[in-house]
């Protein structure tokens, strides 16, 4: 690719509270670490300049609260990647970004829902096409 060639690439960083989305996109686009990063951040650009394939990127810090769910969707929607953080210690959590991400179904056909997250603690997560042990 030529480096005049500039391409665009729309990250959306998902997940529960507290898990540091604000922390990852402000260490990102500052080049260092806010111990105090506000709540959520506005959708921040980061040049082609620091990419060594000249694409630009813009993040979206996406808020887990539940009144935000729109935005969230639409948000993911329009994503050309997604990021989910999520606490290690809940990897329930997860199954239910993961679907909301990669489809309406899990890996065996089954609907995804937070109905159907909270009966799988420690036995399966949706992972691509092959459910994982917890």
């Amino acid at each position: 690719m030529h480096p005049t060639d500039h391409r665009l690439v729309r990250i959306a960083v998902i997940g529960d509270a507290s898990t540091g989305k604000t922390s990852l996109i402000s260490t990102a686009a500052n080049d260092t670490f806010d111990a105090r990063p506000p709540p959520v951040l506005p959708v921040i650009k980061i040049p082609p300049e620091f990419s060594p394939d000249h694409v630009a990127m813009l993040l979206s810090d996406c808020s887990s609260s539940p009144e935000n769910g729109n935005a969230l969707d639409l948000a993911v929607q329009s994503a050309d990647a997604v990021v989910i953080c999520f606490d290690a210690l809940r990897l329930v959590t997860l199954y239910v970004h993961a679907c909301r991400v990669t489809t309406t179904h899990d890996a065996d056909g089954i609907p995804c829902s937070p109905e159907r997250a909270s009966g799988l603690s420690g036995t399966r997560v949706c992972s691509g096409s092959t459910p994982t042990s917890l």
